[in-house]
């Protein structure tokens, strides 16, 4: 009897651990990317320079989609655009299985993200209606994500899957050449944040490459994906107008309670400055006069807001 109720018990514990899913997108989770990109329009006498700026992307909250859950990224301005016009900084995500979907405002409806129960050989395809510059109808491209090899890894004392894929890409673009992507369980992929769609840059610019720097969560820890800081950033000599702390936003106090304060040395007089929630319900709009901006936020309820000029996001926080 007592070997039978053994034999049960790890026939259950076998079973259990078999359909555990994949882990996603859970608390406190954090990414820091690169952003590289060779110009010359913004360099005086003209000339290609190249800069490497630093984002970050992270998980901030939770809210219902159709009666689903769904989790809240923050991010920069995402990608549907060959020049970035689409404004969208919020991206949801949903996870069934070993499947995780994601959706914004810039799609035409849930995608899937990654497919980590996709065995060797086998491939997942993600579309996304892209937008070419001066074409106003959206030109549906599919990304076909085909499994090359599968490993388990270990980081910070945790096992983890990896894929090892290779993306080609087909309708609007099919004269880009497939290029190879990594995806990591937690971790996502090693080159584009969202898989198989890009970012931009805080210059509003999408000719860039974007490599992971670092990932962290509140129970993973810190992971170094490269030898480089997570804060790593780095301008080539001559290009004078984006050194120092000239793509930086400035909020401050941070967390603030009655008034904020916020500079930013690129603004333009007359430009805008948004507050939106972690929904991405915009709360707040005011005309900036001058570089620096003073904000009553004591309506504001308590939590966590984003505050938006031209592509530069900022968080803080209200705590009362």
């Amino acid at each position: 009897m007592k070997n039978q109720l053994l034999f049960m018990f790890m026939l259950f514990a076998f079973i259990s651990k078999a359909q555990q899913s994949v882990v996603f997108f859970p608390q406190g989770a954090k990414w820091h990317y690169n952003f590289a990109r060779t110009v010359g329009h913004l360099t005086t006498p003209p000339g290609s320079k190249t800069y490497i700026l630093n984002q970050t992307a992270e998980y901030v909250g939770d809210t219902m989609i159709n009666k689903e859950p769904v989790k809240i990224i923050r991010h920069p301005q995402f990608d549907r655009e060959m020049f970035c016009n689409c404004t969208v900084t919020t991206t949801y995500i949903k996870q069934r299985g070993d499947t995780v979907f994601m959706n914004n405002a810039c799609m035409s409806g849930w995608q899937i993200l990654y497919n980590f129960a996709t065995p060797v050989g086998g491939h997942w395809v993600t579309n996304a209606a892209y937008l070419v510059h001066n074409i106003t109808t959206p030109t549906e491209t599919t990304f076909t994500v085909t499994v090359d090899s599968i490993k388990t890894i270990s980081i910070n004392n945790q096992n983890l899957k990896r894929l090892y894929t290779t993306v080609e890409i087909g309708g609007g673009f099919p004269f880009l050449p497939p290029y190879k992507e990594t995806f990591t369980e937690r971790i996502g992929g090693h080159y584009l944040f969202l898989g198989t769609t890009g970012l931009c840059d805080e210059r509003g610019d999408t000719q860039s490459f974007y490599n992971l720097l670092c990932y962290q969560d509140n129970t993973f820890g810190l992971y170094q994906h490269t030898d480089k800081a997570c804060d790593y950033t780095t301008y080539d000599v001559g290009l004078d107008e984006l050194k120092d702390e000239s793509l930086k936003l400035k909020v401050y106090p941070n967390p603030a309670n009655e008034v904020l304060n916020v500079e930013s040395p690129l603004s333009p007089k007359g430009g805008t400055i948004k507050i939106v929630d972690v929904l991405g319900k915009t709360v707040c709009n005011k005309q900036l006069v001058n570089q620096k901006t003073q904000i009553n936020v004591s309506e504001l309820q308590k939590g966590i807001y984003f505050i938006e000029i031209g592509n530069a996001v900022s968080k803080f926080v209200i705590d009362r």
